[in-house]
C-alpha cells in the first residue's frame, strides 16, 4: 500500500501535464505510458476511457439532432414529395434507332451521278445535314456535272460551323469544274436563303465570284438583294443595287419595283415613287401581273396617296389611279386633303373617281364632302340624299356637316328634312346642333319646340341618370329665345332648376340685355327674387345697366 500510494503521487503530475496541452498534442500513448507505471490493469482504464469518448459523442450527436430537428424534418418531407411524384429522379430512356435513321448515318457509296443527286434530294428533303455534307464530298470526287442544291449544301455547312472563307473556297470550287452544271436559278436560290437569314457578308463574296464563273445576275438576283438590304434598312445599298441593274439593263421584276417604291417612299422622295408606280402600271394591266405577286399592292398604294397628299401633290398623283384599286380609307385622305385645300375641282375628281370604281364611302367621308361643297346647295343635297341611301343608320357626324352647310346658304328646307331624319333618338349634340341653328336664324319658336317637344325624352333620360342635357350655350340660346318669343312658362322651368344659383341669373340677366331684351331682363329678375334667395348689390346693379344698355333711362331712374 505505501509503494501503490508513492506511485500514485507521482502519475497525478504527468497526467495534469499531459492535460493541459493542446487538443492536437495530446496522444494516447502518454496515457498508456504514464498507466503502465500502474500496478493496476491498464486494459481495463482504456476501455473505460473509450467508454466515455463515445458517451460524450452520442450527447453531441443527440444535441445537433435535437436543435436541427425542424430543417431535417423539411429535408426528408421534400425528399419523401419528390419520389412519390417523380419517381427516379435520373429516369434512363434509351432511345431505339430506326433502321432508317441507321441507315442514313452510314456512309453510303455511290456509284454515278443519278444517285448522288437522288441522296442529295432525300437528304435535303429530310433536313438531313450530315448526309448533305457526305454527299458534298462524294459529289467532288466524280467528273461529269452534277445538279447540287447549293441552298442545301451551304446551309448543312453552316449548321457544322464551317468558316466562311472555307465555305467561299468549295463554292468557287465547284463553279469552277462544274460550271456548266449550275445555273443563275441555282444560285437564286443560294442567295435567297443567305438573305432570308440575312447573312449579307456571304452573300456578296459569293455575288462577287459569279462573273468568273461565267454567271450574270438576273432580276430576281437584284430582287432578292435589294429585299433583303430593305429588311436591314439599308436603303443606300438598295439604291445603288437598282442603279447597277439599270446601268447593265437588268429589267427588274414585280417584286423589285415594289422594294424600290417602299425604298422611295421611306426616304421621303415622292418623285422617285411615282416614277416607279408609274413603270410598274404596264405591268399591272398586261399580261405580266397574273404571274406578279398582286396586281397593284394595296398598301403601297395607301402610303403613295398618304405621301401625296402630305406634299400636297394629290393634283398630279389623282391621274395616275385611274386603273388602280382603292380602299375607302384612300378616299378618305384624299377628300380631306381637297378639302383643306379647298379646292372644289379637285374636290369632284375624288368623288367622281370613288363613285366610278364603287367605293362604299364612310359617314366621316360623306361628311368631308358635305363640309367641302357646302357653298353648292344642290350638290349637298345630292350628296345627303346618297348618304342616306347607302348610309340608313348614319349618325351625328353627317348631320352637324348638313347644319353647317345649311347655315351657310340658309336652307330651312334641308335642315327639316335632316331633322326629320334624325329626329328619332337623336343624341345630345345633334339637339344642341338644332338648336344652335334655328337660335342664329332668329327661328326662336322653333327653338322652344326641339327643347320642349323632341327634346323631352333627352331630358327624361337624362334626369334618371342624374344630369342635365343643358350645356352653357345650349342654355343661354333657350333662354333667350323664351324671353324673346314671350314663352315665360320655359324660361321660368330653366330657371327653376337651380333657383339659388344667384350667378346663373345675373348670366341671364347680362344676356338679356346684350340682345336689348329688357322684359326678359326683369323676369329673370324677378324670379330669383321670389325664390327667396337674399339679393345683393350685384344683383341690382346688374339690373340698372341692363336698363342703361337697353337705353332705357327712365325705367332706369324709377329702378
Amino acid at each position: 500500500p505505501t509503494e501503490l500510494a508513492a506511485t500514485h503521487l507521482r502519475r497525478e503530475p504527468l497526467l495534469s501535464i499531459i492535460a493541459s496541452l493542446p487538443t492536437h498534442l495530446q496522444r494516447p500513448d502518454d496515457y498508456l505510458s504514464v498507466h503502465s507505471t500502474c500496478p493496476m490493469n491498464s486494459s481495463s482504464y482504456t476501455s473505460n476511457m473509450s467508454t466515455a469518448f463515445e458517451g460524450d459523442f452520442f450527447s453531441q450527436a443527440w444535441t445537433f439532432v435535437v436543435s436541427a430537428r425542424l430543417e431535417l424534418t423539411l429535408f426528408l418531407a421534400a425528399l419523401t414529395a419528390h419520389f412519390l411524384l417523380f419517381g427516379n429522379s435520373n429516369p434512363r430512356k434509351t432511345k431505339q434507332k430506326t433502321h432508317k435513321e441507321t441507315a442514313s448515318n452510314e456512309r453510303q457509296h455511290f456509284s454515278n451521278a443519278k444517285e448522288i443527286e437522288a441522296a442529295f434530294a432525300e437528304a435535303s428533303r429530310a433536313g438531313q445535314h450530315k448526309q448533305v455534307v457526305h454527299c458534298w464530298a462524294a459529289a467532288k470526287k466524280f467528273n461529269e456535272p452534277i445538279s447540287i442544291p447549293l441552298a442545301n449544301v451551304v446551309e448543312s455547312m453552316q449548321r457544322f460551323k464551317k468558316e466562311p472563307e472555307y465555305i467561299i473556297r468549295e463554292i468557287c470550287n465547284y463553279l469552277t469544274r462544274k460550271s456548266s452544271a449550275c445555273s443563275i436559278g441555282v444560285i437564286n436560290d443560294l442567295l435567297d436563303s443567305l438573305a432570308r437569314r440575312l447573312d449579307s457578308d456571304l452573300l456578296e463574296q459569293i455575288v462577287a465570284m459569279l462573273p468568273a464563273a461565267g454567271l450574270v445576275l438576273d432580276g430576281k438576283s437584284y430582287e432578292i438583294m435589294m429585299n433583303m438590304y430593305f429588311t436591314m434598312r439599308s436603303f443606300d445599298r438598295v439604291e445603288k443595287l437598282v442603279a447597277q441593274a439599270k446601268a447593265k439593263q437588268v429589267p427588274l421584276t414585280t417584286r423589285g419595283s415594289i422594294t424600290v417604291i417602299k425604298t422611295a417612299l421611306k426616304m421621303d422622295r415622292f418623285e422617285e415613287a411615282l416614277t416607279q408606280f408609274r413603270e410598274l402600271k404596264p405591268l399591272w394591266a398586261g399580261p405580266a401581273a397574273l404571274s406578279g405577286p398582286s396586281t397593284a399592292p394595296r398598301q403601297i398604294v395607301s402610303q403613295l396617296v398618304d405621301m401625296a397628299c402630305k406634299e400636297h401633290e394629290l393634283n398630279r398623283f389623282l391621274p395616275e389611279l385611274a386603273k388602280v384599286p382603292l380602299s375607302d380609307n384612300d378616299v378618305h385622305l384624299m377628300v380631306n386633303e381637297a378639302v383643306r385645300q379647298k379646292d372644289d375641282s379637285l374636290l369632284l375628281q375624288v368623288h367622281g373617281l370613288a363613285v366610278e370604281k364603287e367605293i362604299a364611302l364612310t359617314e366621316s367621308t360623306y361628311g368631308l364632302l358635305i363640309r367641302g361643297f357646302r357653298g353648292d346647295q344642290k350638290k349637298v343635297e345630292s350628296l345627303f340624299a346618297e348618304a342616306l341611301a347607302k348610309k340608313p343608320d348614319a349618325g351625328p357626324e353627317l348631320c352637324l356637316a348638313v347644319l353647317s352647310s345649311c347655315q351657310q346658304t340658309c336652307n330651312f328646307d334641308l335642315a327639316d328634312k335632316a331633322y326629320a331624319q334624325f329626329s328619332k333618338n337623336m343624341p345630345t349634340s345633334v339637339l344642341s346642333a338644332f338648336v344652335r341653328f334655328h337660335f342664329e336664324a332668329e327661328n326662336f319658336d322653333k327653338v322652344c319646340d326641339i327643347y320642349e317637344k323632341d327634346g323631352a325624352g333627352i331630358r327624361d333620360q337624362a334626369a334618371g341618370e342624374g344630369r342635365s342635357i343643358l350645356d352653357a350655350r345650349m342654355e343661354r340660346c333657350v333662354m333667350n329665345a323664351a324671353l324673346k318669343c314671350g314663352r315665360s312658362t320655359l324660361a321660368q322651368s330653366l330657371l327653376s332648376e337651380n333657383p339659388s344659383d344667384v350667378a346663373k341669373h345675373i348670366t341671364m340677366i347680362r344676356n338679356c340685355a346684350s340682345e336689348q331684351n329688357l322684359d326678359g331682363a326683369m323676369d329673370v329678375f324677378t324670379s330669383l327674387k321670389n325664390s327667396g334667395v337674399e339679393l345683393n348689390s350685384i344683383v341690382y346693379n346688374t339690373v340698372l345697366d341692363a336698363c342703361v344698355e337697353c337705353s332705357q333711362l327712365k325705367r332706369a331712374e324709377a329702378w
